[in-house]
């Protein structure tokens, strides 16, 4: 497996999550907000609201899983796969405030380039953003698909609705 994207970056978490949210107040959120760690404080995901011309507003979370990016790195590193990997990969890219630098600098670009192709209306809102839709008790239908709960959603009344 290769490194992932960004995993170089110097950009601190804090600032990608900012221009996460002037990305979304640019697009016309109508809610913004960070989901805290009670312990440490630190940003988890970031949750907000966009108006759909037909549903009225809908409600996302976009986390960062910052463990799992430092377990990526953490693996190249320890693996030395390729003498790339094994000269590129320093001590201080093994740390978790690094991992939450690039996983927020990747969640940054990837909600940029999402929100482009929604502009450009190369796709939908709903396109590339469903996994991410907050249901059934404010869990993210990608959530619900993987614990094996999205057929409660898909029926009503008993009744299958597929």
């Amino acid at each position: 497996m290769a490194l992932p994207a960004n995993w170089t970056t110097e950009v601190p978490a804090d600032k990608s999550i900012t221009e996460i949210m002037l990305l979304l107040k640019r697009f016309g959120a109508t809610a913004i907000h960070l989901d805290l760690a009670k312990e440490t404080g630190e940003t988890l995901a970031v949750s907000f609201a966009i108006e759909h011309p037909k549903q009225g507003p809908m409600p996302f979370r976009l986390p960062a899983d910052a463990e799992a990016v430092k377990r990526v790195i953490a693996r190249e590193y320890n693996n030395r796969n390729t003498t790339r990997t094994a000269s590129a990969v320093q001590k201080r890219h093994l740390s978790s405030e690094h991992a939450r630098n690039v996983a927020w600098r990747i969640c940054k670009d990837w909600l940029r380039a999402q929100l482009s192709l929604i502009e450009l209306e190369m796709v939908s809102l709903e396109t590339v953003m469903l996994p991410y839709l907050l249901v059934d008790g404010n869990k993210p239908l990608h959530k619900l698909l993987a614990e094996g709960n999205l057929r409660k959603l898909l029926t009503t009344g008993g009744e299958d609705i597929r």
